[in-house]
C-alpha cells in the first residue's frame, strides 16, 4: 500500500475518533422545570374536565443543540419511555385524558444524543361519572328549589329527574353543585333523584319528600255507609263515591284491612271488582261472622286518599231487640230500659260497648246507626 492511501485512511480514522470523542463529551440538556397545569386541574383532586394542559420552563443545553422534549401521558407514575413517544419542540402541550382514571404527565429533554432526567406531574384524577352526596332541603312543597351537591355535573349537558318527572329548571353553580326546581304538578310523596350527564347517570334513592302539591288537588272519597249481611249474602258498595276537582282519571283499589280471627280470603269470604268504585263483598262460611274493615283507596296518580267502611256479618249493628232489622223499635227499647221501665228482650251484647248494662252511650249508638240508614 502506498504512503498516500495510508495517509487518507489515517485521516478518516482520526475524524471518526474525534466525532466519537466529541459526542461522548457532549453535555446532556437540563431537565424541564416549573411544570404547571394551566387547565385548572390539581394533582390528586378529582375533575370532570378531560382535557389537561401543561406548561414548563425550557431546558438548557450548554452545547446549544437542544432538540426538544419527549412527552408521555399514562397511568403509571414510574413510566418507561419508548422511541415512539411524542417529541415536542414547544414548552406547552395538552392531552385528552380518557377513560376515567389517574393520569400522569412525564417529560424529558433531548439533544438527539443525550437525555435529561424524567420529570413527572400528577396524578390528575379524571372522573366523569356523576355522583350525588347531598340534597338540600330534603323536603318541601312542589315548586321548591333544591340544591344537589356532588361531582361530575357537566355544565350544559346535565339533566335531572325527580321520580319520573323532568326538572326543567337546572342551574349550575359549579360542576359540583346544581340547583333545580321541583315540578309544581308533582304530588305528595317521597321521591328519588337522578342526575344524568351524557350517557352516565346516578340516582339517590328516596331523598326528597314533597310535603304538599301546589298544582294538584287531592281526590275526594267516601266508602259509603257501614253494612250488615249474613253468610252467603253479597254486599255491593253502591253508595261509595269519589271525585277529583282537577278532572283527573281516578284509580280505585279496594282491600280488606281487618277480618274476624280465622277468616281466610277466598275460602271464607271474597272481595271482587276491587279496581272499580263499587266493589262487592261476600261472606262464604261461618268463619266470616264478625266485623270486617274494608279500605277504598283512590289515586289521581299524584295523590292518594283512603276511606274505610265496616261490614258486619251475622250481627246487625244496633239491633238490640234481635228481630234482624234496625228500626225505631230498637231505639224505643233502649230508651224504655234507660228510664227503668223494662229491659225485657233487649240484647245487651248488641250494644255499642257490650258491657252488660244499658247506658246513654248505647242509646246514642243506636240513634247514630238509624241516622246512617
Amino acid at each position: 500500500m502506498d504512503i498516500k492511501k495510508i495517509g487518507m485512511i489515517s485521516t478518516a480514522v482520526l475524524v471518526f475518533l474525534a466525532a466519537i470523542t466529541t459526542s461522548a463529551m457532549a453535555a446532556a440538556p437540563s431537565a424541564p422545570s416549573n411544570l404547571i397545569c394551566t387547565s385548572g386541574h390539581t394533582a390528586g383532586v378529582s375533575s370532570t374536565e378531560t382535557v389537561i394542559k401543561m406548561n414548563w420552563t425550557a431546558s438548557t443545553d450548554t452545547d446549544g443543540d437542544l432538540a426538544g422534549y419527549i412527552i408521555k401521558w399514562d397511568n403509571d407514575p414510574d413510566t418507561v419511555f419508548a422511541a415512539s413517544d411524542l417529541l415536542a419542540t414547544s414548552t406547552s402541550t395538552s392531552f385528552d385524558a380518557s377513560p376515567d382514571g389517574n393520569w400522569y404527565f412525564h417529560i424529558r429533554a433531548t439533544d438527539g444524543a443525550n437525555l435529561s432526567s424524567i420529570v413527572t406531574a400528577g396524578p390528575f384524577v379524571i372522573s366523569t361519572q356523576p355522583s350525588i352526596s347531598a340534597v338540600t332541603p330534603s323536603s318541601g312543597a312542589a315548586g321548591t328549589a333544591i340544591k344537589i351537591t356532588g361531582t361530575g355535573f357537566t355544565v350544559g349537558s346535565t339533566s335531572v329527574k325527580i321520580g319520573t318527572a323532568d326538572m326543567t329548571t337546572v342551574t349550575h353553580a359549579i360542576d359540583k353543585e346544581i340547583t333545580v326546581t321541583v315540578p309544581s304538578t308533582l304530588g305528595v310523596g317521597t321521591y328519588s333523584i337522578t342526575v344524568s350527564c351524557g350517557t352516565k347517570s346516578v340516582t339517590k334513592s328516596n331523598c326528597f319528600t314533597v310535603s304538599s302539591s301546589s298544582g294538584n288537588n287531592a281526590p275526594q272519597v267516601n266508602a259509603g255507609k257501614d253494612k250488615t249481611t249474613d253468610v252467603g249474602a253479597a254486599v255491593t258498595f253502591n253508595d261509595a263515591t269519589a271525585s277529583d276537582s282537577d278532572g283527573d282519571t281516578l284509580i280505585y283499589v279496594w282491600s280488606v284491612s281487618e277480618a274476624p280471627s280465622g277468616a281466610t280470603a277466598g275460602t271464607d269470604y271474597t272481595l271482587t271488582s276491587t279496581s272499580s268504585l263499587n266493589a262487592s263483598f261476600t261472606p262464604l262460611t261461618e268463619k266470616a261472622n264478625g266485623t270486617f274493615k274494608l279500605n277504598l283507596t283512590v289515586s289521581d296518580t299524584k295523590t292518594s286518599v283512603s276511606d274505610t267502611v265496616l261490614v258486619v256479618v251475622g250481627v246487625i249493628i244496633g239491633d238490640v231487640n234481635g228481630d234482624k232489622k234496625l228500626d225505631i223499635a230498637d231505639a224505643i227499647s233502649v230508651f224504655t230500659a234507660l228510664v227503668g221501665k223494662s229491659s225485657d228482650g233487649v240484647k245487651l251484647t248488641s250494644f255499642v260497648n257490650a258491657d252488660g248494662k244499658i247506658t246513654p252511650a248505647d242509646a246514642s249508638f243506636v240513634l247514630m246507626q238509624l241516622a246512617k240508614k
